[in-house]
């Protein structure tokens, strides 16, 4: 408390120096002066803390050197007062046994720096006098003297059967209770491990239809944090997108998604995640965010985000989170690939249904509310409708969920809503951030709670005969799998529609040769397409024939579901495709053509290990035809 008296006292005396001299300037002295007091302050506490050794008491001479020095170089008297420098570095040594060797250049220098940047003369001589008697003074002042004292010791006898302990004797104890301790540590981060892995079984069981809600339950209550958002990995692992969100959290974390960055570290990954989450906040929250990576396998299957109004609470929930991680990630990953099978298996069934009961339903309306109800449950979105078009109008036809109208609030390069649609010929559209694409006015997407949206049409001619919309509040959350089902629907629902509408069925769809020569001969107009795949040896020769097969065969799938009402399609044996599109224009043709070729580039050729993919490439050749006698060889390969 006297040192920080005294310094107070000095600080204080210059500055009424200042004011009475005008020496030092006082806009200098009134700065120099609060600099002073703030470090004098800071030492002070250091001092309380017990933190005061002879280190930094050196450092602390140092800078009081250094405020001695600019002071009087500012008054200009550093040359000839220069010498008072010393007491500092005196007082450290003498009091705190600061080193003064170790003082003296640094000391020293406040001199000739004083000088040159607090309006002093420069290197003169006086200044480099005193800058050198400084460094003398400091060098010579303080010399270690070793005493060497000599001292009898006399050793009593061991009583008789009195081991002695040796030092290898303690380390052998203080080893063992390392051990000890390590092994007690592990059997207690094992228990935390198994409780938590229990507690998430349970409320995942016990979450009903929503699995992913159990484990975000699960996760605060164990972790103690306010709000918990769990988000899982979709799109094949390069996406993290919220499933599930309970407590207290910012508005807009539960709605957002985050695109995985490669070359990141864990730790990077984490850092740019939470900084996006304090981005969303509003100014005047003071909610605290960590985020916890979720993996299995080396691959990261989801996130953890916790929220706290403390930053304490905030890492003791982050420790327990990250005891659980490695069975969130089981947990999450597992029930991803629970509900992939589900999905698939609940889209064949519904494919059978639509083949199935499209001649036999009432009305096409029917037909229609049957698929959307299936369909929505298996897919779980917040809006999912099915409308048919009357000229350019839309007609609703069946709704599952919110009542909103997507494609109305929508502007196109041809104009708004479903008219603008058309013109632009009616294609998919798939808006994954609804909230940040020109397409969809933001205001309406914050209005109508919609964050990723859909639009497919549904098509078995030249012009599309309907449309479905899918939307959910997430950001991200129609994934690449949703949308793959609701194309696969919408193209058997096409179909069933047209069947219901035409009455009688035409052969169509995959053909053999000779069923392909049969449709081609009852059809009166339309186009050929021919499809090759260039450099068909190599690829199989690259990657195996199984490959390559199960790549072809993948297409003609895909390509199945396109095709318009009546047409067919065939491969031959050497391994390209011939389609027949019955009653259409060389323009549709062509765009069907390019359309087939871009659906080939998702079409992946694997190696048997999965290390290698490589879309198939596909070059297409149109041809229409017209009635005429056909000449179709009976023999023609295929």
């Amino acid at each position: 408390m006297g040192e920080l008296a005294l310094r107070c006292c000095v600080v204080l005396a210059a500055f009424g120096v200042s004011l009475g001299t005008g020496k030092p300037d006082f806009d200098f002295a009134w700065k120099a002066g609060l600099l002073g007091l703030a470090y004098s302050g800071l030492l002070y506490m250091v001092e309380k803390k017990g933190f005061r050794n002879g280190g930094v008491s050196g450092f602390a001479a140092v800078a009081d050197a250094a405020w001695i020095a600019a002071n009087l170089s500012n008054a200009h008297v550093l040359q000839h007062y220069g010498f008072l420098v010393l007491a500092p570095m005196l007082w450290a040594a003498g009091r705190y046994e600061a080193e003064a060797a170790s003082m003296a250049p640094l000391v020293a220098s406040t001199i000739m720096v004083g000088s040159n940047l607090f309006g002093g003369e420069g290197f003169t001589v006086p200044v480099m006098m005193h800058t050198i008697g400084v460094l003398v003074v400091g060098l010579l002042g303080q010399q270690t003297r070793i005493v060497v004292q000599e001292k009898e010791v006399f050793i009593t006898a061991e009583a008789a059967g009195e081991k002695t302990k040796t030092p290898s004797d303690n380390g052998e104890l203080r080893a063992t209770y390392r051990a000890l301790r390590q092994h007690t540590d592990e059997l207690q981060r094992r228990h935390r491990k198994d409780q938590a892995m229990v507690k998430l079984f349970d409320s995942v069981n016990r979450s009903g239809e929503n699995p992913f809600q159990g484990l975000a339950d699960a996760a605060k209550e164990g972790s103690g944090a306010e709000g918990v958002v769990v988000f899982g990995a979709a799109d094949g692992g390069r996406r993290l997108v919220a499933e599930a969100a309970t407590g207290k959290f910012p508005v807009g974390s539960a709605e957002t998604h985050f695109d995985l960055p490669a070359g990141l570290s864990d730790a990077q990954a984490r850092h740019q995640f939470e900084k996006r989450f304090n981005a969303i906040k509003a100014e005047n929250d003071g909610t605290q965010v960590g985020t916890a990576l979720l993996k299995r396998n080396g691959r990261v299957v989801g996130m953890v985000a916790l929220f706290h109004q403390s930053m304490k609470g905030l890492e003791a929930a982050l420790q327990v989170v990250a005891d659980a991680a490695d069975s969130m990630a089981h947990l999450l990953a597992g029930q991803r690939e629970r509900d992939a099978e589900k999905r698939r298996l609940r889209e064949t069934e519904l494919l059978y249904t639509v083949a199935t009961t499209a001649q036999g339903s009432e009305s096409k309306q029917n037909l229609v509310s049957r698929v959307v109800r299936e369909l929505g449950e298996v897919l779980r979105l917040d809006h999912l409708a099915v409308n048919f078009l009357e000229g350019a109008e839309a007609v609703p036809v069946a709704l599952r969920g919110l009542p909103v109208r997507p494609v109305d609030s929508m502007s196109f390069a041809y104009g708004p809503g479903v008219g603008g649609w058309l013109k632009l010929g009616g294609p998919e559209v798939v808006m994954t951030d609804a909230l940040a694409d020109d397409r969809f006015p933001k205001t309406e997407a914050v209005k109508k709670r919609i964050g990723s949206v859909a639009v497919v049409p549904i098509q078995f001619g030249e012009e599309p005969y309907g449309f479905m919309t899918a939307a959910t509040h997430r950001v991200g959350g129609l994934d690449n799998a949703r949308i793959e089902s609701l194309r696969i629907v919408c193209a058997e629902l096409g179909h069933a529609l047209a069947r219901h509408e035409q009455g009688g069925r035409d052969p169509e769809g995959l053909m053999t040769p000779k069923e392909f020569q049969e449709c081609l001969k009852g059809m009166g107009n339309g186009c050929l397409v021919y499809l090759d795949v260039p450099r068909r040896e190599e690829l199989i020769e690259t990657y195996g024939k199984p490959a390559y097969d199960m790549a072809v065969r993948k297409f003609a799938m895909r390509m199945r579901a396109k095709l318009p009402t009546g047409s067919g399609l065939c491969r031959r044996d050497e391994g390209d495709y011939v389609v027949a599109l019955r009653d259409v224009a060389e323009p549709f043709a062509r765009s069907w053509a390019n359309d087939a070729a871009a659906t080939a580039s998702m079409v992946a050729l694997t190696t048997p290990d999965g290390r290698a993919r490589i879309p198939l490439a596909l070059r297409a050749k149109v041809a229409a035809f017209g009635p005429q006698k056909h000449l179709i060889s009976e023999k023609t390969s295929a």
